[in-house]
């Protein structure tokens, strides 16, 4: 998946330690997106003349680190288990090698916060707060834990319903559309 466009270095370019950096990120995320949380990457420069450098990266992906739990922390309302079923990211099965569940993805870990937050809305609680979800890596370090804080506030519900000003149907006729 990674092209040498992909990188902020170029050939034939002034050399930056800071796109060395960067690319090194990049090519970090890329690893960890497929489940190689503990990937190492590391540069290697070589000068070839005074005037130009060589640029190596050396990649150990050691094992895939999966998923193995996602707890909530402050949810009443909803179960973890429901709340878990909104939710793109999944834990870890046996079957996690063909469906790519328990995959560590920064980007929709995030967007499964969001998911949860408009779910809880959905159902009257207008000031949830769902917090950051907080990765770590259990002490075998085999696998990795997910924890996300809950703040559910209070649920509102709709009242009574009241139609006012120049109504041109008659009040039983816009409450059936």
């Amino acid at each position: 998946k990674l092209t040498k466009d992909g990188l902020d270095l170029r050939r034939d370019t002034i050399f930056s330690a800071k796109d060395l950096s960067r690319s090194v990120e990049k090519i970090r995320k890329l690893y960890q997106d497929e489940g190689y949380y503990l990937v190492e990457v590391t540069p290697r420069t070589r000068m070839r003349s005074p005037s130009e450098m060589s640029v190596t990266f050396q990649i150990v992906e050691n094992q895939k680190v999966l998923i193995s739990s996602i707890t909530f922390d402050g949810n009443r309302f909803f179960s973890n288990r429901k709340l878990r079923g909104f939710m793109e990211t999944k834990q870890k099965w046996f079957l996690s090698w063909l469906t790519g569940a328990g995959t560590y993805k920064e980007e929709v870990l995030r967007n499964d916060a969001l998911l949860i937050a408009d779910h809880y809305m959905n159902n009257g609680y207008i000031n949830v707060k769902i917090g950051e979800p907080k990765i770590r890596l259990a002490d075998d370090q085999q696998s990795l834990l997910v924890d996300i804080s809950v703040t559910e506030g209070d649920q509102y519900l709709i009242g009574d319903i009241t139609f006012k000003g120049d109504i041109l149907y008659p009040e039983s006729e816009i409450r059936k559309k």
